[in-house]
């Protein structure tokens, strides 16, 4: 699981800790006859939630950043919006989920930063790390701009991914 290194430019450290991997549980509460739920999942966060892509980098560009696959550019705003993102993911029980139809899946998160509504679109998929135990890797994060159209589709409850992804069950896709 990946620790991201702290970004340096013109003086200033952006600390990036705050997307570091963590272990986290979630609690699916009793219904009905059925006994409540306990998810052990392991939480990690790519590079593609704090920076953006770019095929031409040059190779003195101070805003490069690299992991071990690929090199792209620090971006300051998703940077910042990226501290939302561990209470965001504690929070994906809360939320409805939906399918990008290619095996991941996305929440959608209003946020206001400076007082215009937008919305902040996290993708993540989910697979069965150990026995009872889920692997969330957060993909990517960012502001949708108003040219993309997402594909909609049903919601699905994480608890749904979560018990499918753990015990082997393929998640149908539901426009």
């Amino acid at each position: 699981m990946i620790k991201w290194e702290s970004f340096k430019y013109n003086g200033t450290e952006y600390d990036l800790s705050h997307i570091h991997p963590e272990t986290i549980k979630y609690v699916q509460p009793a219904k009905g006859e059925l006994p409540e739920k306990v998810f052990t999942v392991e939480i990690c966060y790519s590079l593609h939630c704090f920076t953006k892509g770019n095929l031409q980098i040059p190779e003195h560009d101070p805003l490069r950043y690299s992991d071990a696959r690929e090199t792209r550019l620090f971006d300051f705003y998703r940077y910042e919006l990226s501290k939302k993102l561990p209470d965001i993911i504690k929070g994906l029980d809360k939320k409805p989920c939906m399918h990008t139809g290619h095996g991941n899946f996305f929440v959608i998160e209003i946020i206001a930063p400076d007082g215009k509504k937008e919305e902040y679109e996290v993708y993540f998929e989910v697979k069965k790390s150990k026995p009872n135990i889920a692997h969330l890797m957060v993909n990517s994060a960012f502001v949708a701009d108003g040219n993309r159209v997402r594909k909609q589709t049903k919601k699905i409850s994480l608890y749904v991914i979560l018990t499918n992804k753990l015990t082997g069950k393929p998640i149908k896709i539901q426009n």
